[in-house]
């Protein structure tokens, strides 16, 4: 997925957006898994909490490509089954 939207992106690339997202949101609030939601909930949640996670804007980019590729095109509507581990 990161390829065909990103051309040139790189596991190391992904890798940093998980240090970033662990780095800057942990501080707050626990994490939630990626794939807990789908790819459009991402963008604007990151929008709002940018600010407070201190992210400039290449961090955001960085961070944003992580979530968007590990996130699943659409969430579970069971908060349930939204936590529950992959099959």
């Amino acid at each position: 997925f990161a390829a065909e939207r990103w051309p040139g992106t790189t596991l190391d690339d992904l890798a940093q957006g998980r240090s970033l997202y662990v780095k800057r949101c942990a501080g707050c609030h626990a994490l939630y898994r990626p794939e807990r939601y789908p790819p459009e909930r991402w963008a604007p949640h990151i929008d709002e909490m940018a600010e407070r996670a201190a992210l400039k804007a290449g961090e955001r980019e960085t961070l944003l490509r992580f979530l968007l590729t590990m996130s699943r095109p659409q969430a579970p509507e069971s908060p349930l089954a939204q936590d529950a581990p992959p099959r």
